[in-house]
């Protein structure tokens, strides 16, 4: 595996990790003030139609980004704003070919036109290429690389039938996908390493240290536990207003910004004010009362107080002050570099770990609504989307998040937290340590099964098969003479995973919902409800079962 610090291969995600709103325009026009002052930008003006950029992988070598062509004014300003998103994160020479290929697009489809998505996909599907007057072919990576820069565009823009070009140019982009070029999740094993280590940080080593250090890195900490729980992009994080939680009823929420537009028939009816549990609601207000020293800020992450502690911390180094009384996508970028660099590899040693990016923790986000028994249109509802359909993109990783799911489990009946093997969470685990992990022999009392013991003198049980119960024991003896039993258990378990989770991803696609009314089948729901603990009690078990194995 490279290490988390030698990635330089340039690709665009075709989920965006910003998004269009009021402040865009005001902030892209900042942006390219600041590439002008530094040479990047050399020629023409932010409401200009051609741009002149630096080649900055060729000496003496220019590049160029037109918008005369596109003749919808509000998709030339978003545009223009995307083009300096990628300007921001990519080099120029490869941000003008994604803005070349989004052009294209935009020229193909009458402006993203709803009856031209064959149009546009009938295009790609046989693009070719002029080459010294002789057309030719182009590979599938160019036609990835142009689906990948056109769904991101949209996942970014305000275009109206964004959604609907974006679902269906995903349905044909898994044709050019290899495994190779899949931008696909860290694996689950550093994703939890990660969510231990950043738990740990904040929650218990930190007290110890700087307190301006956690202050520092504390927005980390806010996006991990916020948008793990509620689908949300990087820039919806980052846009969420200083007073954005509100107590009421005795509940806590927040506000979430979400792209204003009107809804249709067919539309989903977006939430913006969510619920959110106490925990969550005072650490926010920590960060609040503790950030609110460093001045007056829009956003709830204080541009002023990261860039006085990043100062700090990093003297040298040279940041792009654009709104002071906003922190935006980008500053959360570079804190979370920094924040693997500085604490997950020098701190913590751990320089062969899959890093977590931006965008993954709504992924989470809506895997484990899936698994919560979340329908559709609620789904969709808290993650912004328009359409019922959108959420199928992610819905891909439900195998990934399952098996997650299982090591995560499996980690904790084994008492073997990452970090701190040396700790136990609650009494359950407690009680299990001292079942299992302290004992060579069967204790008094003990119910002899047909192998193994029940440690339960009332015999509670948790599974109709002993094997799969907290209170279970097994002397290695034993165990060495019915591991093949035991084992073959573990595949039956996995089949029933597997069958059952494809049952409720049918359930889900199948339920009645009717969108006018925001409403579903109440029967249906209840359905789903069940089947989902139902899987939820068979990754436990195969959990249990893993621990032991």
């Amino acid at each position: 595996m490279p290490s988390i610090l030698s990635d330089n291969k340039e690709y665009i995600d075709s989920i965006s990790e910003n998004v269009f709103n009021e402040e865009s325009i005001k902030d892209s026009k900042n942006k390219f003030y600041h590439f002008q002052l530094n040479g990047i930008i050399k020629k023409g003006a932010f409401e200009d139609d051609e741009w002149m950029l630096d080649r900055q992988d060729q000496s003496n070598c220019n590049v160029f980004f037109r918008f005369q062509e596109i003749r919808d004014l509000n998709i030339k300003q978003c545009v223009k704003c995307w083009s300096i998103e990628l300007i921001t994160k990519f080099t120029t020479s490869y941000a003008r070919g994604l803005h070349s290929f989004v052009k294209q697009a935009i020229l193909i489809s009458d402006n993203f036109n709803v009856s031209n998505i064959e149009k546009l996909i009938s295009a790609i599907e046989n693009k070719k290429s002029n080459r010294i007057k002789i057309e030719v072919e182009v590979s599938d990576e160019t036609k990835r690389n142009f689906i990948s820069a056109v769904m991101n565009f949209l996942d970014y823009s305000h275009v109206d039938t964004r959604e609907d070009y974006f679902n269906e140019l995903w349905l044909i982009q898994q044709k050019y996908n290899t495994q190779d070029n899949i931008r696909d999740l860290p694996v689950f094993e550093d994703v939890y390493l990660f969510k231990y280590l950043i738990e740990f940080y904040f929650e218990k080593e930190i007290h110890l240290k700087d307190k301006d250090e956690k202050l520092f890195y504390f927005p980390i900490y806010l996006w991990w536990k916020i948008t793990t729980i509620i689908p949300m992009r990087p820039s919806e994080f980052c846009a969420i207003k200083r007073m954005g939680i509100f107590y009421k009823d005795k509940k806590c929420f927040i506000t979430i910004p979400r792209k204003k537009q009107k809804r249709l028939s067919k539309h989903v009816d977006v939430i913006d004010k969510i619920e959110i549990n106490k925990e969550i609601y005072l650490i926010i207000k920590w960060y609040i009362n503790n950030s609110r020293i460093y001045g007056s800020t829009k956003t709830l992450v204080s541009y002023l107080c990261y860039r006085s502690l990043l100062e700090n911390y990093f003297p040298n180094f040279n940041h792009n002050n654009y709104n002071i009384e906003r922190f935006q996508a980008g500053n959360l970028y570079l804190l979370l570099n920094k924040f693997y660099e500085n604490i997950v590899v020098r701190r913590f040693g751990l320089k062969e770990i899959d890093k977590i990016k931006l965008n993954d923790t709504r992924h989470f986000a809506f895997c484990s609504m899936i698994l919560q028994g979340f329908n559709r249109l609620t789904i969709a509802r808290y993650g912004g989307h328009l359409h019922l359909d959108s959420q199928y993109h992610y819905q891909q990783h439900l195998d990934y998040f399952i098996q997650s799911q299982v090591y995560h489990l499996t980690t904790i009946y084994k008492n073997c937290n990452v970090f701190f093997n040396d700790e136990v969470s609650d009494v359950f685990l407690q009680e299990i340590k001292n079942n299992f992990f302290l004992t060579n022999q069967p204790k008094i009392g003990w119910e002899k099964m047909d192998y193994g013991y029940c440690t339960d003198s009332k015999m509670e049980c948790e599974s109709t098969n002993c094997v799969f119960c907290t209170k279970w024991w097994i002397s290695k003896e034993e165990f060495k003479k019915h591991e093949k039993e035991i084992r073959n258990l573990q595949g039956m378990k996995e089949e029933r995973i597997n069958k059952r989770k494809n049952f409720i991803l049918n359930l889900r696609k199948k339920m009645f919902i009717d969108l006018e009314n925001l409403t579903y089948n109440p029967v249906e729901q209840e359905t789903l409800t069940r089947e989902t603990k139902l899987l939820n009690g068979e990754i436990e078990d195969l959990s249990k079962l893993n621990s032991w194995l």
